[in-house]
């Protein structure tokens, strides 16, 4: 009776097998690749998405920075008052100063002035009397522009010298930053027939400055996280000028350029 119940057992079992070393050497180098294969899937698109972020937060800085610029130049050679004297101060392609008389007569808020007949009609401290034909308020009527990582005075060229380096506005106490890992500012200034005005030559065409084009290239503040791509790019300003030649390197870069009509100047008889 026993030698019945274990034929009974031994054909129960007689047709399971297990796995064998060689397949589960085989299942787990399969599982591997594939496992692999979806980790670098996942990467990728992790680096797809902070390139993209990374772009999209470069453009959005550009165009801050863009429009800070177009508004602040379209005030310059401010000078209701013609005593000003306000104006571009200095013109380079890698700086920009420029003065605007836009403060010092009546203060809307206080309700007071300065107690100078400002537009010489009898009276003083009118509401519209909002200057003073003086443009001694740093970084509100004297203002400059300009890389703030740019060499040592006479080798400026508009690209940075080190990282981080931003576009600062002079407010009185130096280079404030303004946008943050801009690489190139480059300025090209225009004469009322839209020539360019070659001021290095002829500084004192300074006064016939009606516009300016502004060009300046953002860069990747973290290359490490952006998808590889190689950057053979030669940048150019408005006028085809190179300002920046091919960095052949995998850093992500934004390059925006705008004209400004330059409203104040041109206005004196």
């Amino acid at each position: 009776m026993d030698s019945i119940k274990t034929n009974n057992k031994s054909r129960k079992y007689a047709g399971q097998r297990g796995f064998t070393l060689i397949e589960l050497l085989v299942s787990l180098a399969v599982a591997g690749i594939v496992m692999g294969a979806v980790y670098m899937m996942y990467q990728a698109q992790l680096q797809t998405q902070a390139t993209q972020l990374a772009t999209v937060e470069m453009n959005q800085h550009a165009r801050a920075a863009l429009m800070l610029l177009e508004r602040e130049i379209r005030s310059a050679g401010t000078d209701p008052t013609g005593y000003a004297g306000a104006g571009f101060v200095q013109a380079d392609s890698f700086a920009l100063r420029f003065t605007r008389d836009i403060i010092g007569g009546y203060d809307p808020s206080s309700g007071s002035g300065d107690g100078i007949d400002n537009d010489k009609d009898g009276q003083t401290d009118e509401p519209d009397e909002w200057y003073d034909a003086q443009v001694t308020s740093p970084g509100l009527e004297d203002v400059t522009y300009a890389l703030t990582s740019d060499g040592p005075p006479g080798s400026e060229d508009g690209i940075a010298d080190s990282f981080p380096c931003s576009l600062g506005r002079d407010i009185g106490s130096g280079l404030q930053r303004v946008a943050d890992n801009v690489e190139v500012l480059n300025f090209v200034y225009l004469d009322s027939a839209g020539a360019v005005l070659d001021l290095v030559t002829n500084p004192s065409d300074i006064d016939k400055i009606r516009s300016v084009q502004v060009t300046i290239i953002l860069r990747s503040d973290n290359p490490v996280l952006m998808r590889k791509q190689r950057d053979q790019t030669t940048y150019t300003n408005l006028q085809g000028t190179t300002i920046l030649p091919a960095p052949n390197d995998f850093i992500r870069r934004v390059m925006l350029s705008t004209e400004i009509r330059v409203r104040n100047t041109g206005l004196k008889s």
